[in-house]
């Protein structure tokens, strides 16, 4: 063919169920003023993938994933794979403890197995959770995510299915990396320390390689967002009893109030009675409970982000003995302290006998409401069957999570 212009021609061809690429035979023509084709380009499927080898289907994540995630934990970078859905991360207040989980397909971080260089990791908790940022991840080769027939060779652990983290093997040099970062509010800062340095000796038949690192993240409140300054709850439509009213997100508070609120239909002197019982004012008057302007709301001083301090150190070493034999080592310690928060304890009691006839702190209209609506016999005492009080004197429950994991490992194979 005779080309009037430059011609740039890429051919991509993927050579299936074949180990040669077939190109078919192109004849080209250069024109007359010698124009020449640039460039060829012939790319194929033959690059070496764990993805495409294995009967379960194999998702890898590479190291310049890691890289380019900066100063986000390696929990958030796996939280983007479609496979998993977030486990414990940075904002778990209630539950969390400061770790960090991988939840495959939803079926609990307890039923995904974590792994490191195909061995189990130690687990952070009782129930067999690992915290995934005890792993560097300026060592980490790859992930290779598994979500399909891990449990006939892992058993129970792996239902979910599998994450191995492959950490580099030929390490050589020195790396410091300094990282911060900060919400797009100018809160909540985070900086990461990280020291990792190795060698390669005998020949290139072994390696050794450290690391230090050291994180430290600022705590964010519930109260600084205005998404999350108020509990919110979903009201479902109700066909039968609100035709026509569609989903919407209401003020969501405690029924547990400063206040205490006495459950059950309250009957008031003015001829009222409230189903939702009723609560108590300072000065010890008793006036109707409303849910939807009354209750608690208790978000504000819980942690968005939770404040968080860690250190961690690790150490990887291998030896090639012969073609057939490599002995290996790894070692692990980590110690991150991490504060939770929550609002004030909602204090409960149920089924109280009460003597409000003479309670000093009642107003006469407040010992009329007990004698109109639990007083059954007349005798001056309230039978009441749940009453709860929001325990503001105690100020906010608090609680301090210190964690420190050991790992060694010795082997051959």
């Amino acid at each position: 063919m005779r080309m009037k212009k430059p011609l740039s021609l890429a051919i991509s061809m993927a050579a299936l169920g074949s180990n040669a690429l077939v190109v078919p035979n192109l004849a080209l023509a250069q024109a007359d003023d010698k124009e020449m084709i640039e460039e060829i380009t012939v790319t194929g499927s033959r690059i070496k993938r764990a993805d495409f080898e294995s009967i379960s289907p194999v998702t890898t994540v590479d190291s310049e994933r890691f890289s380019l995630a900066g100063p986000l934990g390696t929990e958030q970078l796996l939280n983007q794979l479609p496979q998993v859905l977030p486990g414990l991360t940075n904002t778990s207040n209630n539950p969390g403890d400061g770790t960090a989980s991988v939840d495959l397909r939803g079926l609990g971080s307890k039923r995904t197995m974590v792994l490191v260089n195909g061995r189990r990791m130690v687990p952070t908790g009782q129930d067999g959770t690992v915290d995934i940022n005890n792993i560097p991840s300026s060592l980490i080769e790859k992930v290779e995510v598994v979500t399909g027939g891990a449990s006939a060779i892992y058993g129970s652990d792996a239902i979910a299915g599998v994450v191995n983290f492959v950490m580099k093997k030929d390490f050589e040099g020195v790396e410091i990396s300094a990282r911060q970062a900060q919400t797009s509010e100018g809160d909540g800062d985070r900086i990461d320390l990280d020291l990792t340095f190795g060698s390669n000796f005998d020949g290139g038949k072994g390696n050794a390689v450290m690391y230090f690192g050291y994180s430290k993240r600022d705590e964010v409140f519930a109260a600084a967002r205005k998404f999350s300054s108020e509990a919110l709850g979903d009201f479902i439509r109700d066909e039968k009893n609100y035709p026509g009213v569609e989903p919407y997100l209401y003020p969501f508070g405690s029924s547990g109030i400063p206040g205490t609120r006495v459950f059950g239909t309250a009957n008031f002197n003015d001829g009222t009675s409230n189903r939702g019982g009723a609560r108590f004012t300072p000065d010890g008057n008793a006036v109707p409970y409303d849910g939807s302007t009354d209750s608690y709301n208790f978000a504000p001083v819980n942690y968005l982000q939770l404040p968080q301090e860690r250190y961690t150190f690790n150490a990887f070493a291998n030896y090639e003995l012969n073609k057939n034999a490599r002995v290996y080592g790894e070692a692990l310690y980590v110690q991150h302290k991490t504060p939770r928060q929550l609002a004030p304890t909602p204090a409960q009691v149920t089924n109280v006998l009460f003597d409000y006839a003479n309670s000093p702190y009642l107003t006469q209209d407040a010992k009329d409401m007990f004698a109109n609506s639990f007083d059954s016999n007349g005798d001056g005492v309230a039978e009441i069957t749940r009453l709860r009080r929001r325990l503001l004197e105690n100020d906010a429950r608090r609680s301090d999570d210190q964690l420190t994991t050991f790992r060694f490992v010795l082997g051959a194979d």
